[in-house]
């Protein structure tokens, strides 16, 4: 599933960077549901939970300024801004969570196994 996610979320922010706008709007929808998933079969514990959090904050931030670009609905980009600060948040929190850097550093490197397609 991560890596339907991935593929999803690379080939949207290809389609909006080409400015071919109904195929990045259609592969929106798998990149966040399959990122979501992740959530289902991710470690139980709160470094990893905020780790996929954070993830999954990173797309939802890509997707809604897409939409706005796309639109030109200005609350797309609200929203879109609002999730960076959260992806923010969710990214210093890691820090606090984690019982030392070498245990949020090897969760993120697990996290970051989705882009090795």
């Amino acid at each position: 599933l991560e890596a339907i996610g991935t593929v999803s979320w690379v080939l949207m922010a290809r389609f909006w960077l080409f400015e071919n706008e109904m195929m990045a709007v259609i592969f929106a929808f798998p990149a966040t549901m399959f990122n979501l998933a992740t959530f289902f079969y991710a470690e139980r514990s709160i470094v990893s939970m905020v780790a996929v959090a954070g993830f999954n904050s990173w797309v939802f931030m890509d997707v809604l300024w897409m939409l706005g670009d796309i639109t030109g609905d200005p609350i797309f980009i609200l929203m879109s801004q609002t999730v960076s600060w959260i992806l923010m948040i969710l990214i210093i929190a890691a820090f606090f969570v984690s019982r030392n850097n070498r245990e949020l550093s090897l969760t993120i490197l697990r996290s970051f196994r989705k882009f090795r397609i």
